[in-house]
């Protein structure tokens, strides 16, 4: 893959599904996304069943592409299913969060991909709490999403959703 086409693949797609949140919202990440699901489920005349189907796409930490001019980037995109477990493989880890993180450039394309493979094993890691109990799993979820947030500075104007099933 050439670095032209790692650059476009981060660019948030012209597409009237992916949406912007309508308010902020911090805490309960997964209360809010629970009953966000439902909601959205609900409001386009679907039964609760259709739900399990659904995944949610969001993009976080949105910003003005300098390559790509009046297009927008993310530099996350992370991918739960409809019970919010994550899904590491459809999720991203762009090139730009990875500068930014390391403030510089990679020398190689293919140290890019290391580290975006490292980079979205830790979070599956993260994400997935050993212990059984639902409660354990919900405050783990919370805790994950608070620290993208809070390392970030996100709000929902650096933030985006898309439905997909």
């Amino acid at each position: 893959m050439k670095i032209e086409e790692v650059l476009a693949k981060q660019l948030l797609a012209k597409d009237p599904s992916i949406e912007r949140f309508e308010e902020d919202f911090y805490g309960d990440f997964y209360d809010y996304f629970v009953n966000f699901l439902k909601f959205k489920c609900l409001s386009q005349g679907k039964d609760l069943a259709s739900l399990e189907k659904q995944k949610l796409v969001l993009y976080l930490d949105l910003f003005n592409s300098q390559d790509f001019p009046g297009r927008k980037a993310y530099r996350y995109k992370l991918v739960f299913d409809s019970q919010l477990n994550f899904l590491a493989a459809e999720s991203d880890f762009t090139l730009s969060a990875l500068c930014r993180d390391l403030r510089g450039r990679v020398d190689q394309l293919s140290d890019y991909e290391a580290v975006r493979s490292q980079a979205l094993a830790s979070l599956a890691e993260r994400f997935d709490s050993k212990n059984p109990d639902p409660n354990t799993r919900i405050q783990n979820f919370n805790v994950v999403l608070a620290d993208l947030y809070d390392r970030y500075n996100l709000s929902r104007f650096k933030t985006a959703y898309q439905l997909v099933g």
